[in-house]
């Protein structure tokens, strides 16, 4: 189990000739659907679903007394029934387990019986792939005067005289004129975000720092096998509460140079700066 690739979705079926038995408090391997009493195998079994977090999902549901045996055997004067086939998955995945069943009788040259299970598709979101597509600052030409002012003195300065001509097609003068403008935007207005809400909240280094080393002891979590989980998820639980420290400080220097600039502000002034600073997106100015 060790050598399996963490990132992999790893299950386990089969005749483990061991009877686990009934649910014992504080066991989340076992759900109580089981037959049979917990015999030496079935300790063996319960210690190794702990220690690789698994679980038996064919003792999840209800099913008939036929369906749960996978062992017999009848002794005067009375028969055994037993359960010691399993199909065993990572705890992560039990909530997509849909039905698990046991089935006696297959000509197989085998000793175990088949085991059946649905597990629902696991919908995984599609992840947009960041292009290098820009996006000009429009919202400038709305909210901020001194940005509009210059934008018109460019497209004045750049666009040729109105009764120009230099004999090119009326397309030809269309994709000038558009370039031009083009260039006219980006020299006063300037780029904005693709989407304003993919964007950190904070431009500080030092997250960025911490950011990574996150990654890159995630990556050792998952791919390296020969290397110390617990020390490693240790070192990435201190990382944490280092990422969680540093916001609560930025946020608090956001806050404390809002209420100073508030502060600063005359009597009649402080709620119209007030206002202003909790609006997320800046008012129209007035004209």
């Amino acid at each position: 189990m060790d050598r399996f690739p963490r990132g992999d979705i790893t299950m386990i079926t089969g005749d483990f000739n061991a009877k686990p038995g009934q649910k014992t408090t504080g066991e989340t391997f076992l759900r109580p659907h089981a037959r049979g009493t917990r015999n030496r195998n079935g300790h063996l079994m319960a210690a190794f679903c702990d220690t690789y977090q698994l679980f038996a999902t064919n003792t999840a549901f209800p099913k008939q007394a036929k369906n749960k045996t996978t062992w017999s055997r009848c002794k005067r004067p009375h028969c055994v029934y037993n359960q010691i086939d399993y199909v065993l998955c990572p705890q992560s995945c039990r909530r997509f387990c849909l039905n698990a069943q046991s089935w006696g009788g297959a000509i197989t040259p085998s000793d175990p019986d088949f085991e059946l299970k649905n597990i629902r598709r696991l919908r995984i979101p599609s992840r947009r792939t960041s292009g290098t597509t820009v996006h000009l600052a429009h919202s400038e030409l709305v909210h901020n005067d001194d940005s509009r002012t210059a934008y018109a003195s460019a497209v004045k300065r750049i666009l040729p005289a109105a009764d120009a001509d230099d004999g090119s097609t009326i397309n030809l003068q269309w994709e000038d004129t558009f370039a031009k403008l083009h260039e006219a935007a980006s020299q006063t207005i300037g780029f904005s975000s693709p989407d304003q809400r993919r964007c950190r909240s904070y431009n500080d280094p030092l997250l960025a720092a911490l950011s990574e080393q996150q990654r890159q002891l995630r990556l050792r979590i998952y791919n390296d096998t020969s290397a110390n989980t617990a020390l490693l998820r240790s070192q990435l639980n201190k990382i944490l509460h280092q990422i969680r420290t540093r916001c609560c400080d930025l946020a608090n220097m956001a806050l404390d140079e809002k209420v100073s600039r508030i502060e600063a502000s005359s009597d009649s002034h402080k709620m119209f700066v007030a206002v202003r600073d909790l609006a997320r997106k800046p008012t129209q100015q007035l004209l």
